[in-house]
């Protein structure tokens, strides 16, 4: 036999060969199914290896062969080579033809967490899903990220700091390998921008009208991308820091008062609005300098009142005596408004008040328009007399311009006026306004401002003595001499014949006083007559007495006037002497005693006596007193021996 021959009369199995799978493939995981193996020169003999392990095939026929795949066969992703193989003899191995397992493309449902805000802290992100592996892998923002395996539908990865760190929306993916597997649907990962918070301005406010300025904005959160608005209108912001932006604020931002919010915004993701923050424009406090016209008479017609100042607006408003008057704008420096007939119908001072509104504004100074009352004219009284002594009685006073506010003096007192009309007021006389003769003025007085006085006399009727003075003190008077006469004045100041009773003295010592008068039984209005008093006291010491006239002042019988009189009753005693024949004699001292021989040692003169006579005042009455003289050197110290004595008594009161 020839090496490799077949024996004689047996023939050889063909070799058979692989032309196709069907299926083809499964994933990972399938259930257990029919694979039929395509081909040719296949035997009711052959068998099948699936992964190099035999598996029982079914003959269809010499081009298909079928065997069971179990679940086994495809749990795991790979490639698994199918071999058929005929038996000897000859036979032998088909091709390999592959068979592939593949791994399940990965689903992700969800995140947890699905954000963060910009800055976060590390943490670690949780991925949900379907069909997750141990070899899954996962990028972050496309940067791959250490997956943790925790089952087929969880998976764990870490976010550092940085994967935070700025806003944006970042795509997470989870990828299986081949065979099959494949990246999953992207999940998205937001990390949000942190809301803004505003926390001061500076400054807080500005006066309508202010030059451009920049407006500090402090708060926490900016963002070199916020923007910021002033009243609802985007300003470009200066970034400084992450708590503080700034913007310019134009004429116009603060051209008009009004409060005006200020807001901050961070861009998305996250971001937002920050709260509001109120810049206020405030209007000016307004001034008044000066008013047009600046008074007017009460009882004025209608008129318009121009005030003149600073800082008005169209929105000011004006009080006139505290009763706000519609204004009419000329100009920041000038304001109309009307004055009615009624506003100047009384007088007084009327404050003009400018106002502006908020924020800001406020109140002006006031300013006083004058409405001037009208000064008051008397043209009669009615009655325009009484008789001293008569009873009380309604006086009626008529003129012109009277006001409620009229007062009314009589005799320099004020009298409660009733106003009866304009040309009429009245007032009550008393029995003590009428008790006395004389011409009484009566004065209606109009306030001010404006206003004035008028005066017309009531005369009441009768005679009014007058003794002046009313006290008189005489100079002292050596006793039992008499002073030379001192005058005192008897008038008439009323207006009718004064009856003279008597003139006389009373008192503790009415008889030291005596009076020679040129008064006589009757004295005529509006003349005098003239009381001579001579003072004689009769001993030393006080002496008082009192001047009466009893007459008919004021048409009363037996009234009196007065004068309270006093004055001093002198004990002196009076020195004489022979002068000195010494030459150089410069003068005299003199020495007094109470006892003879007992004079002083000191000199009873306090200065040098020149002449040779002294009066001594200082005595006591009822003592005796002893006096001595020595003449006085030149030299001013040297004296002589003592005269001879003398004494003198003073007697008693």
């Amino acid at each position: 036999m020839l090496f490799g021959a077949s024996p004689a009369g047996t023939s050889s199995n063909p070799q058979p060969s692989l032309t196709s799978l069907s299926p083809t493939s499964a994933t990972a995981g399938a259930a257990a199914q029919t694979l039929i193996i395509n081909g040719t020169k296949f035997l009711s003999t052959s068998t099948v290896t699936y992964n190099k392990a035999a598996h029982t095939a079914t003959y269809v026929s010499s081009t298909q062969l079928k065997i069971t795949l179990s679940t086994s066969d495809q749990a795991t992703a790979g490639t698994y080579a199918v071999v058929v193989t005929n038996p000897t003899p000859g036979g032998g191995a088909s091709n390999s033809m592959i068979f592939t397992v593949d791994n399940s493309k990965p689903t992700i449902t969800s995140l947890s967490p699905t954000s963060a805000t910009a800055g976060a802290a590390a943490q670690t992100l949780i991925i949900d899903g379907t069909k997750f592996l141990s070899t899954s892998t996962v990028t972050y923002n496309k940067t791959a990220h250490t997956a943790t395996y925790v089952s087929s539908t969880q998976l764990k990865i870490a976010l550092s700091t940085s994967d935070q760190a700025t806003a944006g929306t970042y795509a997470v993916v989870v990828t299986n390998p081949t065979p099959g597997g494949g990246a999953s649907n992207s999940m998205i990962f937001t990390v949000d921008n942190s809301k803004p918070t505003i926390t001061s301005l500076s400054p807080t406010s500005a006066t309508a009208g202010a030059a451009a300025q920049t407006l500090i904005i402090d708060g926490t959160k900016f963002l070199s991308t916020s923007t910021v608005t002033y009243n609802k209108t985007a300003h470009t912001a200066t970034y400084v820091s992450s708590t503080q932006l700034k913007i310019a604020l134009s004429t116009s931002d603060q051209a008009t008062a009004g409060t005006y919010a200020v807001v901050v915004t961070n861009p998305t993701p996250g971001g937002g609005a920050s709260n509001s923050m109120i810049f206020t424009v405030d209007n000016s406090k307004p001034t008044i300098t000066s008013l047009s016209p600046t008074s007017a008479v009460a009882g004025a017609a209608a008129q318009t009142l121009t005030i003149n100042g600073t800082n008005f607006l169209s929105t000011s408003t004006v009080f006139y005596g505290e009763v706000l008057h519609t204004a009419t704008l000329v100009s920041s420096t000038q304001l109309t408004i009307t004055l009615s007939a009624s506003n100047q119908a009384l007088g007084g001072n009327y404050k003009v008040e400018v106002v502006n509104p908020r924020p800001g504004g406020g109140a002006s100074n006031l300013v006083n328009f004058a409405v001037d009352n009208l000064a008051p004219t008397i043209t009669s009284l009615s009655p325009t007399s009484a008789v001293a002594g008569a009873a009380a009685q309604t006086l009626t006073i008529n003129g012109t311009n009277f006001l409620s506010t009229s007062t009314v003096s009589y005799h320099g007192v004020l009298h409660t006026p009733a106003l009866v009309s304009s040309t009429q007021l009245k007032i009550t006389q008393s029995t003590s306004d009428l008790a006395t003769a004389g011409n009484y003025p009566v004065v209606v007085t109009n306030p001010w401002p404006g206003g004035g006085a008028s005066k017309v006399n009531f005369v009441v009727t009768g005679p009014l003595a007058v003794l002046s003075p009313t006290s008189f003190t005489f100079a002292s008077q050596p006793a039992t001499t008499s002073s030379s006469p001192e005058h005192f004045t008897l008038s008439n100041t009323g207006n009718d014949t004064l009856t003279i009773a008597s003139i006389g003295f009373s008192g503790t010592n009415a008889g030291d006083f005596i009076q020679n008068t040129t008064c006589v039984a009757t004295l005529a209005a509006n003349t005098t007559c003239t009381i001579a008093v001579v003072f004689t006291p009769p001993a030393s010491g006080g002496r008082s007495g009192t001047l009466v006239v009893t007459d008919n002042s004021g048409n009363v019988a037996g009234t009196t006037q007065s004068s309270t009189l006093t004055g001093t009753g002198l004990h002196d005693v009076v020195l004489a002497w022979t002068a000195s024949p010494t030459n150089g004699v410069s003068g005299y001292d003199i020495f007094r005693g109470t006892t003879s021989g007992g004079e002083s040692t000191a000199p009873l003169n306090s200065s040098r006596v020149n002449a040779t006579s002294y009066v001594d005042t200082n005595v006591a009455a009822g003592t005796t007193y002893y006096y001595v003289v020595t003449a006085v050197a030149s030299n001013g110290t040297t004296q002589s021996s003592g005269s001879n004595e003398a004494s003198a008594t003073v007697p008693s009161p």
